[in-house]
């Protein structure tokens, strides 16, 4: 495993939790903010994250950001597997 995935696992304890926030897009970079890579739907993050966790849950919430823009944003919270 590697890239930013690899780094979030390599950092957590066997069996943590973990709690992200992502904001929810088309699997591509975001079309105004330079630091959003990728902003990925929720198949995509599911996919990531399921072989690591026991139980994925996803909030999903709407907003006007800091760049007066109407974003997806999710709360993703794993239960680690142990």
């Amino acid at each position: 495993m590697s890239g930013f995935i690899g780094l979030l696992m390599s950092m957590l304890k066997q069996g943590g939790d973990m709690f992200l926030t992502v904001p929810l897009g088309a699997n591509e970079p975001s079309s105004y903010n330079t630091f959003h890579k990728n902003e990925p739907s929720i198949d995509v993050i599911l996919k990531l994250f399921t072989p690591f966790f026991n139980k994925i849950n996803i909030d999903i919430d709407v907003f006007v950001n800091s760049y007066n823009k109407k974003s997806t944003y999710c709360l993703v919270t794993m239960e680690g597997k142990i």
